[in-house]
């Protein structure tokens, strides 16, 4: 039987890290594995999107930031909300944002490599947090540039030691590194 997977992520900043980390994982199990920015689609989009998936018979998961929510299940609920036809267990909630979980991914040497500090713990590290160490290190030129070098570094098996959020959806998805 064909084995489709479709990966739905907010930005390209998601995607990126999608493509990179979960991706090649994850083909090991499906025969194709798609990635859809939905955050331009509408909700009527989103929904007979979601009847095709389940029409073919493949997976899905989503992935979506905390933003301001206070906890997981309020964000999931949140989500619910609006999109009823998604299935709760599908939706995998990053804490607090993407770029946390790129710099989960580094070890010592990579930080030094990047020309920014060590970094221990990813937990709460937001988008701001992200720009001001950017805008520290040797790739002040380019935001795209520097998250691409951080990908060429990045230890899956390093995030999700630095990341609560990574490490849970990888265990939930099965994927070892």
């Amino acid at each position: 039987m064909y084995r489709r997977l479709f990966i739905w992520v907010e930005g390209e900043s998601d995607k990126r890290f999608v493509e990179h980390v979960f991706k090649p994982l994850l083909e090991k199990r499906y025969d194709s594995v798609s990635i859809i920015k939905y955050a331009q689609k509408t909700r009527e989009k989103r929904r007979q999107f979601i009847k095709s998936i389940r029409a073919m018979q493949a997976d899905y998961f989503i992935l979506a930031d905390i933003n301001h929510y206070q906890c997981i299940t309020a964000r999931k609920q949140s989500i619910l909300d609006t999109y009823d036809f998604l299935d709760k267990d599908r939706i995998f909630i990053v804490v607090q944002e993407i770029e946390s979980w790129y710099l989960a991914g580094l070890n010592d040497s990579a930080c030094k490599v990047l020309g920014i500090k060590k970094i221990q713990k990813t937990d709460t590290l937001t988008k701001d947090h992200f720009n001001n160490i950017f805008s520290r290190s040797k790739y002040i030129f380019s935001k795209i540039l520097f998250m691409s070098e951080i990908l060429n570094h990045f230890s899956l098996k390093e995030g999700i030691r630095k990341n609560t959020s990574l490490n849970y959806i990888v265990s939930k998805l099965d994927i070892t590194p």
